[in-house]
């Protein structure tokens, strides 16, 4: 997707995100990824509970920092500060017994203190490296969720072309089965569709595939429960997305092992349903983003946020 520098041979990896930011992505990620991003993301929002007396909208906020905002396995930023803020609407459109269906649209995005990239002459805009907008359509239906959805990736201080894609994703709740320690099973499949994209300005379209658990308990302490989570994901090519300078595919881009807690915060009625969110990561990259990330081979990750859900 994006590019820090094609010419200084772009690099590194995560979990947009999702990176854990890319869980506020997706989430950020990733993040988003992907998450949305997002960071990812990482995941498709989630089409809330309505009965007669609610609201068929929703509305989420985010706001994340990371040590480092990787993408899938390419570098985006690992110095500096790096906040990374969003926004997701949500309507449900239906709700039965037997599905559900919601649909979303949002934006996504980072800012960071080096001026990553930055090729333009306003001058407020060389701190803000990408913005994304999404927006899709969610399916559940039994312990299973479906989601589709479009992005476009630009960069507001022209740090490099903006990349769109198609995105497919599941994931299954197996909670009955495995009680506290459900593995939330998922899996992401995106297809670029324009002429630019992650691996490179002259690279050719490629299509993503990804996997990810997120296994972990919730533990009451007096009134307050809090998320455990270890989430794993694994980043795959199934056609030219992690192409070298030569054009080579490599099948593997990445792996992200992680651990966070969601923390509920207490706020005054009518403010929305707040949530500290603090995890951190190792990232362990493929040999064609070793190649981008100057040779490193993996990277640790820490993220702090918040999100709001009204």
């Amino acid at each position: 997707m994006k590019l820090v520098n094609w010419l200084a041979l772009a690099s590194g990896l995560a979990i947009s995100g999702v990176t854990l930011a890319q869980e506020a992505k997706d989430a950020a990620t990733s993040t988003a990824g992907d998450a949305a991003k997002v960071a990812g993301a990482e995941s498709t929002p989630k089409v809330e509970e309505a009965t007669e007396s609610e609201s068929p909208f929703g509305l989420s906020l985010t706001l994340d920092y990371t040590t480092g905002y990787y993408f899938r396995g390419f570098v985006q930023e690992d110095t500096g500060l790096i906040l990374q803020p969003g926004l997701t609407l949500n309507y449900t459109i239906a709700e039965t017994d037997d599905y559900s269906l919601g649909a979303y649209a949002g934006v996504w995005n980072s800012f960071h203190s080096q001026e990553t990239g930055e090729d333009t002459t306003d001058g407020w805009k060389e701190s803000w490296y990408e913005i994304d907008y999404f927006g899709g359509l969610t399916l559940g239906v039994g312990k299973w969720e479906f989601g589709a959805s479009y992005i476009v990736y630009t960069s507001p201080n022209n740090a490099w072309e903006h990349v769109e894609e198609i995105d497919l994703s599941a994931s299954f709740d197996d909670s009955e089965y495995l009680g506290a320690w459900t593995m939330r099973p998922r899996t992401l499949l995106a297809f670029e569709t324009g002429s630019n994209c992650t691996d490179g300005a002259d690279a050719r379209p490629g299509t993503y595939l990804e996997f990810g658990i997120a296994p972990g308990p919730d533990a009451t302490f007096g009134e307050t429960t809090v998320e455990f989570r270890f989430p794993v994901t694994v980043g795959l090519s199934l056609h030219e997305y992690y192409e070298d300078g030569d054009g080579n595919d490599d099948t593997f881009g990445f792996a992200q092992f992680g651990a966070k807690a969601g923390i509920p915060l207490n706020m005054p009625s009518g403010m929305g349903d707040w949530t500290l969110n603090a995890g951190v990561s190792l990232l362990v990259l493929g040999q064609n983003m070793r190649d981008y990330n100057e040779g490193d081979g993996h990277e640790f990750i820490a993220t702090l946020g918040v999100a709001v859900e009204f």
